[in-house]
C-alpha cells in the first residue's frame, strides 16, 4: 500500500514538474528587433522604457538611454501575437512619446517599427520694450511691398514640405495634398502615391521626396500622405473609415467607395494618368515566404501588347533595387495584376493605366526601404524619358 501510496506521489510531482518546465523543450525562441526611429525629432528626452507583453507568457521589460536618432532592442520571445508598448521621457520624468501596436511573431529576424514623432517645442517669444510715447509718423509715409509668404505644408513626420498644388477632401473634413510637376513636354503622366495604410511608412517617405524632383517630359502628379490619420497613429487605417485601398471601382460602372477615394479617382481621370505607383510594404520577403508580397512589384499586365513594354520598366526596376540588398533570397518578385478595389487595380481595368503596386519588406531599416522605393520609381521615370 504505501509503495502504490508513493508511486502516486511521484508521478503527480512529475506531471507538476512537466507541465511548469514546458520550456525545456517546448516552443521555440525567436531572435527579433524592437527598432525605434525618429529619435532626433525628441531633442530633450533620453530614456525609452519598453514592454513586450503575450496571454500565457511571461512579459519582458526593460529601459534603456538613448544616444543616437535610432536604436534597435534584441528580444527573444516565443511565437505568437505580442503587444509592444514604448515610452520616451527626459530626466524629469516627463513624457514625450508613448505608443502600443500589437503584432504577429511568426519569423525570427522580425522586425517592431516605432517611429518616434515629438512635438515640435516653440521658441519663447521675445518681449517687446513698447516706448511711452509713440513718435510722430513722417507726413508723407512711403507704402512698403507687402511680401507674402510661400505657404508649406507638414509632413506627418514633422518636416516642412512646398506649397501643395491642392488638397484633396475626404470624410469628416480630412484632406490630404497632392501636387502636380509639369515640364510642358508631352510625355507620360506618372501619379505616384504613398501611405495608403499607415503602418506603412517608406512609401510616404520616398513620395515625398519626388515633389522635389523636375521631369524634362510629361507630368509627375504626386499624393505623398493617402491616409494621413493612419501615418500619424503608425496603423494601417488609423481613425480613418475603411481600408483607403479597397475603395476603388470594382466594375465600370462602379464609383469609388468614399469622397476620398473618389476625388483621387478624378484627379486620375483629369489629369489623364498613364502610369500609377502605389508605394506599401510587406512583412516578409515574397521569395522566402510566399504569404507575403513584400519585396516585390505587383503590376497591372495589360493587354498582350502593353504587357511587353510594362516588363521591361518593371525588370529595369528590379534590377535597380537588387542592388541595394546583398542576400538573393531578399530580391525583389515580378508578379502581376495588383487586388481588387486597389486603386491600381480600377486603374488598370478601367481607365488603361499602367498601374502598379511597389511592396518593400518591413523587415529592412526604414532608411533602406526609403532608398529602395525612390530608387525604382526613379528608374521608372529615366526608362520613360521622363529624367
Amino acid at each position: 500500500m504505501w509503495k502504490r501510496f508513493s508511486l502516486g506521489i511521484v508521478i503527480a510531482l512529475l506531471a507538476a514538474l512537466i507541465s511548469g518546465c514546458s520550456w525545456l523543450w517546448g516552443e521555440p525562441l525567436y531572435q527579433i528587433v524592437l527598432n525605434v526611429e525618429g529619435l532626433s525629432t525628441c531633442s530633450s528626452a533620453h530614456v525609452i522604457s519598453w514592454q513586450a507583453q503575450s496571454p500565457g507568457r511571461q512579459e519582458q521589460t526593460g529601459i534603456v538611454d538613448v544616444a543616437d536618432a535610432t536604436l534597435q532592442i534584441p528580444l527573444k520571445i516565443a511565437p505568437g501575437v505580442w503587444q509592444f508598448s514604448l515610452q520616451l521621457t527626459d530626466a524629469d520624468g516627463l513624457q514625450h512619446y508613448s505608443d502600443t501596436q500589437e503584432q504577429l511573431i511568426d519569423n525570427p529576424g522580425q522586425q517592431v517599427v516605432f517611429i518616434i514623432e515629438c512635438p515640435i517645442e516653440e521658441p519663447p517669444a521675445e518681449e517687446i520694450e513698447v516706448p511711452d510715447e509713440e513718435p510722430e509718423p513722417p507726413e508723407e509715409e512711403p507704402e512698403q511691398p507687402v511680401e507674402e509668404p510661400e505657404l508649406t505644408w507638414t509632413a506627418w513626420y514633422g518636416e516642412l514640405q512646398p506649397s501643395p498644388t491642392g488638397l484633396l477632401q475626404g470624410p469628416n473634413n480630412y484632406q490630404t495634398p497632392y501636387y502636380i510637376i509639369d515640364s510642358g513636354v508631352p510625355g507620360p503622366v506618372l501619379l505616384i502615391t504613398g501611405g495608403m495604410h499607415g503602418n506603412e511608412p517608406a512609401g510616404s517617405r520616398a513620395a515625398w521626396r519626388f515633389v522635389n524632383y523636375t521631369p524634362i517630359k510629361g507630368k509627375l502628379v504626386i499624393i505623398p500622405e493617402v491616409n494621413r490619420l493612419g501615418l500619424k497613429a503608425n496603423n494601417r487605417t488609423g481613425s480613418y473609415p475603411g481600408d483607403p485601398n479597397r475603395d476603388y471601382p470594382r466594375s465600370k460602372s462602379e464609383s469609388a467607395d468614399d469622397k476620398l477615394s473618389r476625388n483621387i479617382w478624378q484627379l486620375v481621370q483629369d489629369q489623364q494618368v498613364t502610369w500609377l505607383m502605389d508605394l506599401h510594404e510587406g512583412y516578409d520577403y515574397h521569395k522566402l515566404n510566399k504569404d507575403s508580397v513584400g519585396q516585390s512589384v505587383i503590376m497591372h499586365k495589360g493587354t498582350a501588347a502593353q504587357h511587353a513594354a510594362r516588363d521591361k520598366v518593371v525588370n529595369a526596376m528590379i534590377a535597380a533595387a537588387n542592388k541595394t540588398v546583398s542576400k538573393s533570397g531578399h530580391h525583389f518578385s515580378h508578379l502581376h495584376n495588383p487586388i481588387v478595389g486597389s486603386l491600381a487595380r480600377a486603374a488598370g481595368d478601367y481607365l488603361g493605366v499602367a498601374g502598379m503596386i511597389i511592396e518593400t519588406s518591413r523587415k529592412q531599416p526604414l532608411s533602406l526601404r526609403i532608398e529602395q522605393h525612390e530608387t525604382m520609381v526613379s528608374t521608372a521615370m529615366r526608362e520613360l524619358g521622363m529624367l
